[in-house]
């Protein structure tokens, strides 16, 4: 997820509104923040069955492939394998 859409996303749910918000900006957060919360300072997203998903930032996408994929760890599966582990655990 883009930065400033992630953090206008914590704010809102933390309930700072800010003043540079208008009518409509607030109304569209309002509606996309339904599907999402907050821990400690970092954005999930409710899936299926009220599962956290944790929401990745545009920074941390290939950190994310790299652990999931070649990462010892990781267990070096193809790209469906990679895609599903990916997709239960974040968003």
């Amino acid at each position: 997820m883009e930065r400033i859409k992630y953090q206008e996303l914590i704010n809102f749910l933390k309930g700072n509104v800010l003043n540079k918000w208008d009518k409509n900006k607030t109304k569209q957060l309002e509606k996309e923040s339904r599907n999402f919360e907050t821990k400690n300072g970092i954005l999930y997203k409710i899936g299926s069955k009220e599962r956290l998903l944790k929401v990745l930032k545009e920074n941390e996408i290939d950190s994310v492939i790299f652990m999931t994929h070649n990462h010892p760890t990781g267990g070096h599966f193809g790209k469906d394998a990679t895609y599903d582990k990916i997709n239960t655990r974040f968003w």
